[in-house]
């Protein structure tokens, strides 16, 4: 997900987030500059049309607060709630071979890599979609 700042009036600079996930009006995003978290807020407006490229939803912060300044892009990181039921893994834990994502599963005292296929990422964690399930002790 990315964001982009841009003037807006006196009460702040608006940051527009463009995202290929719906986001709750009211959902608190994390902003980060590289690995420096700028701050925090509240998504406040999404626009009532997606970016005609893209496709991404378009969503409005303002906040007089942050310490950013028009032109600045960062990185945006919001949480969701997770299913007990999927298998969340830390991303640290997946390497990248020429066709495609792996991780190493435990297998007695050594370990196995597999192949696995991805999905939704939150926070530092990133979803499994098939390749390795709950139960499995996925090693570093």
């Amino acid at each position: 997900m990315i964001c982009q700042i841009s003037p807006s009036d006196s009460a702040g600079k608006k940051i527009q987030i463009f995202s290929a996930d719906k986001i709750n009006i009211g959902q608190i995003v994390k902003l980060l500059n590289g690995d420096i978290v700028v701050g925090a807020a509240k998504i406040q407006y999404e626009l009532p049309y997606r970016d005609p490229v893209t496709q991404n939803y378009i969503y409005e912060i303002t906040d007089p607060n942050l310490k950013i300044k028009e032109g600045d892009r960062l990185n945006v990181q919001f949480f969701k709630k997770v299913d007990a039921t999927e298998a969340w893994i830390p991303v640290s834990f997946v390497f990248s071979k020429l066709d495609g994502n792996y991780v190493r599963i435990q297998n007695g005292s050594g370990f196995v890599e597999t192949k696995v296929e991805l999905g939704d990422i939150n926070g530092d964690l990133v979803k499994v979609t098939s390749g390795a399930s709950l139960g499995q002790t996925i090693v570093n």
